[in-house]
């Protein structure tokens, strides 16, 4: 099996929700925008490279490297003072928890950090875990950025391949993640 068909079947298999359908609005050969849609809501996030949709609805590729998305009620998370940070910490936990199901372990760890996003503004928790020894022989982690916004947890998630760079996939996440906006429609988004 091809390695990228491979991970996107580990991806999809640890993440599954009902999400909207995602779509591409490419404006060049090295500029797009992945409109992600939620009720009458329009994410738009800009990507550089070499961006195509993938057979999954929530994964796109982007040069070789699948980014995928998650999108989430807030309200499931909330206690009291409604902060983002403590907010997005109590959704790592559950994911932990619920990661360490599928993998049939306790002994998964979650790293996780606190990080400022200048041009949006806001705090996001970019978050990691080692797959466990023998579950995939290419993909070694997998990491997340998520940030609150517009009353959901929206994020931003990617394998780290055995040759890859995790400064690098950090930093494709945190690009990425720093470009969101909503939009009325996609129409005009590539004069942007």
């Amino acid at each position: 099996m091809k390695p990228f068909k491979l991970i996107l079947r580990i991806v999809m298999a640890l993440f599954i929700t009902n999400l909207p359908a995602q779509s591409l609005v490419k404006c060049n050969n090295s500029m797009a925008y992945w409109i992600i849609p939620d009720n009458d809501l329009l994410y738009a996030i800009a990507l550089k490279g070499d961006v195509d949709l993938s057979e999954n609805p929530d994964i796109i590729n982007i040069n070789e490297t699948a980014l995928q998305y998650i999108l989430l009620d807030k309200l499931n998370y909330l206690d009291k003072k409604n902060d983002d940070e403590p907010l997005l910490l109590r959704y790592i936990t559950t994911e932990q928890e619920h990661l360490r199901n599928i993998f049939a372990t306790r002994s998964l760890l979650i790293t996780s950090e606190i990080i400022l996003l200048p041009s949006l503004g806001k705090k996001a928790v970019f978050w990691s875990f080692d797959l466990p020894e023998g579950k995939n022989s290419e993909v070694v982690s997998q990491l997340f950025l998520n940030i609150v916004s517009e009353g959901n947890i929206l994020g931003l998630g990617t394998p780290l391949f055995t040759d890859s760079d995790f400064s690098e996939a950090k930093k494709l996440l945190i690009d990425a993640l720093e470009t969101l906006h909503t939009i009325p429609n996609t129409e005009s988004v590539c004069q942007e």
